[in-house]
């Protein structure tokens, strides 16, 4: 028979090298992350920018032209709240690794640059 202490360790996961290592299934990363909040919130800003700025346009305020400028700043912006989720999606003080910062610079570059062309 196993002692108290044996099944008290099975319980909890420890093996009797440690804690066991569990891993979770592939899509539960995305879930942790609230990556499902983040696409939400930022598709529902950029349709709301969307929105006001074509109403904008329609009633003359602004002109065609800056209403086609203004598209790809909230695309860029909905990409970039994407990569944040990505990186920043669990709780606790988080910092930022290089390659966020390298994409939100392609990103910003590539906005501009569309917004510039068009």
């Amino acid at each position: 028979r196993p002692s108290a202490a044996t099944l008290a360790r099975a319980l909890s996961g420890e093996t009797a090298d440690g804690p066991a290592v569990v891993e979770e299934p592939k899509g539960l990363e995305l879930i942790k992350k609230k990556m499902h909040w983040a696409v939400a919130a930022a598709g529902t800003v950029g349709l709301v920018l969307f929105q006001v700025t074509g109403d904008l346009a329609d009633r003359s305020v602004i002109t065609d032209a800056t209403f086609k400028n203004i598209l790809p700043f909230i695309v860029g912006g909905f990409v970039a709240s994407v990569v944040g989720a990505w990186f920043h999606g669990e709780k606790g003080r988080q910092r930022a690794p290089a390659i966020e910062w390298v994409l939100y610079v392609l990103i910003a570059a590539g906005s501009t640059l569309v917004a510039m062309t068009t």
